[in-house]
């Protein structure tokens, strides 16, 4: 893996930050823009890597009669107002950047979230700075699971895919890595990492934490 990750790239929600409050916030105030109740009881941070869409299609699943578009709407407009409110980038993962920087490793973000978010939320975050690249849901024709987004992001970094990690909680993201040809490694820290079938765990690298990503990056496992 060492050699292979020459490029480290990262998935944005449930790897570099935990979004998951601030997309649930927005959801929240869409449903009180509706004349609607708070939103049902559940943990919503395992929905967060299904992309905007289907967060608000979820969070609408007690109504009927609500248009959609209208919703999403309102979801992306409080979002964008507020995209790190109440986010925390995860613990250890600036030192980790900080480490990579110094390696001078080329490092990508490859996010199915719109571009002009993923934009803002790093700005916010001040983890813009680390990266070469950022590759969102909307600047590629297909968003991961297809391998499009991880290409692309090779390509700008001059780079094979080969040559390339990409990091991430969701069953898309590892399946993107694998379809592009790219190494993937699982962030057990994130929302669907639970959620990524067996085999697929049993075959990809897990890290239960940034800090354990250093010796997979840079040292080899063991």
């Amino acid at each position: 893996m060492s050699n292979r990750g020459c490029v480290v790239l990262f998935d944005l929600d449930g790897t570099l930050v935990d979004s998951a409050p601030d997309l649930v916030a927005a959801l929240e105030a869409m449903r009180a823009q509706l004349g609607l109740s708070p939103l049902p009881t559940r943990d919503w941070s395992h929905q967060v890597a299904q992309g905007g869409q289907a967060l608000v299609a979820k969070a609408l699943e007690d109504t009927d009669g609500v248009d959609q578009q209208a919703a999403l709407a309102l979801f992306l407009a409080h979002y964008q107002s507020h995209p790190f409110e109440h986010s925390k980038v995860y613990v250890g993962m600036v030192d980790l950047l900080d480490r990579l920087h110094q390696a001078q490793r080329p490092l990508g973000v490859v996010t199915n979230k719109r571009q002009a978010l993923a934009d803002l939320v790093l700005a916010q975050a001040h983890l813009a700075r680390y990266f070469d690249v950022v590759i969102g849901g909307d600047a590629t024709a297909h968003p991961k699971p297809n391998p499009e987004p991880v290409i692309a992001a090779c390509q700008r970094l001059q780079a094979s895919p080969s040559q390339a990690v990409l990091i991430g909680d969701d069953r898309r993201d590892i399946e993107a890595a694998n379809r592009a040809g790219a190494g993937g490694i699982i962030a057990g820290w994130g929302y669907g990492s639970s959620l990524i079938p067996s085999p697929m765990r049993e075959s990809t690298p897990w890290c239960e934490n940034p800090g354990e990503l250093w010796g997979w990056l840079c040292e080899g496992p063991g």
